[in-house]
């Protein structure tokens, strides 16, 4: 079975385009954004910043893609 798709809409990405990101809001868990973040501050205090190498990087991150966007 496929994964369902949320695509951004048009308003989203013209705000990508225009700041190089969006911000989003997801129903998962505040403890999972918690070990998320402090993940995420682990590789940048280690490695550098991943820049476009973030999912393979943090692979934790991948329920964020597939969770219904809501742009803030």
């Amino acid at each position: 079975m496929a994964k369902e798709q949320h695509l951004l809409s048009d308003s989203q990405m013209h705000d990508f385009i225009v700041n190089g990101f969006i911000t989003v809001k997801t129903d998962l868990s505040e403890s999972f954004h918690e070990e998320v973040y402090a993940k995420t501050k682990e590789v940048f205090d280690t490695e550098g910043n991943p820049g476009n190498n973030l999912l393979p990087r943090i692979p934790m991150i991948d329920p964020v893609f597939g969770d219904p966007l809501q742009a803030l």
